[in-house]
């Protein structure tokens, strides 16, 4: 990828091409482009496409991809209905304009759009994506409606399959997947075993075992409020598919545009939620307290923390039998499910944590079901980060000490002073803390993320290598998701360890295999650019670091660190003004 995108620096367009495929190729350069958040390019690719005037209903998609990653939604889809229009049937067309009529939340009419579209089509990609559509519909509707939905469902796998004879193994793979979507939806059990098994997915087997151990579990879903999250809106969007779920709307863009700057803050939240008269909660979220909740009528957010970044999803329903949570994960607008006992495996009470919001008459309920101590322990944890942001090191020392009266010995207190350690230049202390809690909670990623940043600021060069050598060399475990089915090591892990191999030469080449690996796995993971950028400036490849560093500081807008390496290469190869130039659109912005 990386090559690909050096050469559409240089040169963008084809050598000698006719002006269809030109069109073609410059707005399929957009996407990219705009996949790596640099809209300035995307869009000029898409308007030097259309000025070419061609009749090419592909660049009216690839438009309308490029304003759904933008989040402009309603422009995206009069750029879809001008594709469709132009070559109505095409598996793009479809694809564009099923996602834009999505994020605007009008379900029903795209499941009837491409459903009447796909009677009597010839492409198999069609008839599957429509039978995804039609499976969405499915979840929302009730009785003989969801019924005959699914039978259509049925009908488009069918169809599906058919159209594609000679289907290579990762498409069988994908039929077996809508078919196993179906199956679910339908509670089909036998069905569900069948094309869980073909499609090897180990998320699917545990839940099925689940299943013949406990076939008459209680099964609630909630009545929540289906969104799709802009860009680092995650928490304001989950916060209000859960308090729907308890009939509390709330305006989440309305929350976003006033907290949300590179993500929120749960503190901010907290009291903007406590500004409009409800109540908020922390906790730390294990199977007992989760099935607790929802079994007593309050859906709550889940916030999971990976080893470089958070995402908020909304918790809005269980399934006793199958073992599993119904979360509402804001990037899509279906719901998914997560395995009940890996929830907070190897990590309660220090995390995940959760955050439930409610009325005023339900107030005396949550209090209830929720574990005084961890909730206390959380909370305090939620009132130090803030303390630190507000009020630096010494506001944090407050809580710390505050907490440790309570309770000595919970495990958060531990975590906290830990952390306030390193915030009062204690490194080596809270190293040692860091290592004990790491042992006694392997699953902690907020941990392991705190222990390498205590070995990156005492310098512990052998120590940082060694422990991201043993996440980055594991290889892929099962996913606990039913949407993952495998989980690599986290891109941020593989990306730092890359960035202490590129400083030998010996191993310098591994790093950049392992950065290329990365990028294909996670082409959003801004770390992994920055560092490709920094080998690349070492060997003196100044526009091809320019590139990565770019490409970094677009995908990680909030990063100053980032922002600054891309304006100071700027600045070191001569072009200095450009440099100005995007620093006031990005201040703007």
């Amino acid at each position: 990828m990386f090559d690909d995108l050096r050469s559409w620096e240089v040169q963008p367009e084809l050598p000698d091409a006719d002006v269809n495929t030109q069109a073609s190729w410059l707005a399929s350069q957009a996407v990219t482009w705009a996949s790596f958040r640099d809209f300035r390019r995307a869009h000029a690719c898409i308007e030097r496409a259309k000025s070419l005037e061609t009749k090419e209903s592909w660049v009216f998609s690839c438009e309308s991809d490029v304003f759904g990653l933008e989040d402009r939604w309603d422009e995206a889809l009069k750029s879809a209905e001008i594709s469709w229009e132009m070559n109505p049937g095409t598996p793009y067309g479809a694809h564009s304009l099923g996602n834009s009529l999505l994020n605007l939340r009008r379900i029903r009419e795209v499941a009837e759009r491409l459903s009447c579209a796909a009677q009597g089509c010839e492409s198999f990609e069609v008839a599957q994506l429509t039978c995804w559509h039609v499976c969405t519909l499915a979840e929302i509707v009730e009785g003989e409606e969801r019924g005959r939905t699914l039978q259509r469902a049925e009908e488009l796998a069918e169809q599906a399959s058919k159209l594609a004879p000679l289907a290579d193994r990762e498409t069988r793979a994908w039929f077996a997947l809508g078919r196993l979507d179906i199956a679910e939806l339908r509670d089909d059990r036998a069905a569900m075993e069948r094309w869980a098994n073909e499609v090897r997915s180990p998320f699917h087997r545990k839940v099925l075992e689940n299943l013949h151990k406990n076939p008459h579990g209680l099964r609630i879903r909630m009545p929540f409020h289906r969104a799709i999250q802009k860009h680092d809106e995650c928490l304001p969007t989950s916060v209000a598919s859960a308090l729907a779920a308890m009939g509390t709307p709330v305006d989440a863009e309305a929350m976003a545009a006033e907290i949300t700057f590179g993500g929120t803050a749960e503190w901010a939240a907290a009291e903007w939620l406590e500004k409009k008269g409800l109540t908020v909660r922390s906790f730390p979220v294990g199977p007992e307290i989760a099935s607790r909740l929802i079994k007593n009528g309050i859906a709550f957010v889940v916030t999971l923390e990976s080893d470089a970044s958070a995402h908020a999803v909304a918790v809005v329903g269980l399934d006793e039998a199958a073992g599993t949570l119904i979360i509402h994960d804001p990037t899509a607008l279906r719901t998914t499910q997560y395995l009940l006992e890996s929830i907070g495996k190897n990590e309660t009470p220090l995390g995940p944590r959760g955050m439930a919001t409610v009325p005023s008459n339900k107030v005396a309920l949550l209090e209830e079901l929720l574990p005084r101590e961890d909730a206390e322990a959380v909370a305090a944890r939620t009132a130090h980060h803030r303390a630190i942001v507000l009020g630096g090191p010494a506001a944090g020392r407050k809580v710390v000490e505050k907490l440790a009266e309570r309770q000595p010995a919970h495990p958060s207190t531990r975590l906290l002073k830990a952390m306030q350690a390193v915030e009062d230049g204690r490194v080596g202390t809270a190293l040692v803390e860091f290592q004990d809690l790491m042992n006694q909670f392997p699953g902690s990623a907020f941990v392991r993320a705190r222990l390498l940043g205590c070995c990156r600021l005492l310098g512990d060069a052998a120590l940082m290598r060694r422990t991201l050598a043993s996440v980055v060399e594991r290889g892929i475990l099962p996913g606990i998701q039913s949407q993952q089915t495998w989980l690599y090591p986290p891109g941020a892990y593989v990306s730092e360890y890359a960035d202490m191999l590129r400083a030998s030469a010996e191993t310098r080449e591994q790093a950049r295999t392992l950065l290329h690996g990365v990028i294909a796995r996670e082409s959003s993971c801004a770390q992994a650019w920055h560092v490709l950028g920094d080998l690349l400036w070492e060997e003196r490849d100044l526009q091809g670091a320019v590139l990565g560093y770019r490409i970094a500081a677009g995908l990680a807008g909030s990063s100053e660190h980032y922002a600054r390496a891309y304006c100071d290469a700027l600045g070191n190869v001569g072009r200095q003004e450009e440099g100005l130039e995007w620093l006031e659109k990005r201040v703007a912005t």
